[in-house]
């Protein structure tokens, strides 16, 4: 398992990578920039802060607004339909191993959602879509579950999870892919484990999408909401690492 460690000579008042000013306690993780291949903050704006270049833009009404630490324009609220960030295709995106990589982030959905599945984070052109990771609003309620097609046959790989998200509230969300497994978190605590998702990885070139797709779906697919703090690594995370991270980004 992994043995946490902290960057030392980490100041109180200093400003770190997650865009506030910490005043507790808290430090660092060590591992936090390992493997790491984009990292948006939201602060004001759509860069990727993990010093990769993979910058975003905006697309639609897409408006900054406070983050769970009440922190003025240090998230991103997707307002309008169709909105959200465009990230261009680049070499490090590119080279993201299907089977092993981390996608997480922070969500709060509003309450009243119609029953539809909403897209997060994704990769498609049209019907042809490559991997995405979703918010699902079906049934009983606020189900987290992850999928991944190549091309637009069958293929699809579904992950139901147990766990629910209550909305109005903030949440994160973790997808941590290894060789074996693909696990799912929410708020650091595992809530569900499958065989390893793989996805093709022919469509090169191709925008990564957060907060709607470009496929076939229609509006009613479009995420609205709060996301902020969205990373991209090039590795799985631990459990322990995954833990530890939440309890870094959370608010007190």
């Amino acid at each position: 398992s992994l043995v946490l460690g902290y960057l030392s000579g980490l100041k109180e008042e200093e400003s770190l990578s997650n865009g506030y000013a910490e005043t507790d306690s808290k430090k660092e993780p060590e591992f936090l920039k390992e493997g790491l291949v984009a990292y948006y903050p939201f602060n004001g704006n759509a860069n990727d802060e993990s010093g990769n270049g993979n910058d975003g833009s905006l697309s639609g009404v897409v408006n900054f607004v406070s983050d769970r630490f009440a922190v003025d324009s240090s998230s991103i609220e997707i307002e309008k339909i169709p909105s959200g960030i465009i990230i261009p295709s680049s070499p490090k995106l590119e080279e993201l191993d299907p089977s092993e990589h981390t996608v997480t982030y922070w969500i709060k959905a509003p309450s009243g959602l119609p029953q539809k599945t909403k897209y997060v984070f994704n990769r498609n052109a049209g019907g042809n879509r490559q991997w995405f990771y979703i918010f699902d609003t079906f049934g009983s309620g606020n189900e987290l579950y992850g999928a991944v097609r190549a091309g637009s046959g069958p293929g699809i790989s579904d992950l139901p999870t147990t766990g629910r998200l209550e909305l109005g509230t903030w949440h994160q969300v973790t997808f941590s892919t290894n060789s074996d497994v693909t696990v799912i978190f929410v708020d650091g605590i595992v809530q569900d484990q499958y065989d390893r998702l793989v996805w093709n990885n022919s469509l090169s070139g191709i925008d990564f999408i957060l907060g709607y797709t470009r496929d076939e779906h229609g509006s009613n697919n479009q995420f609205v909401g709060l996301l902020d703090d969205v990373r991209i690594y090039n590795r799985a995370l631990s459990a322990d690492e995954v833990k530890a991270l939440y309890e870094f980004e959370r608010a007190n």
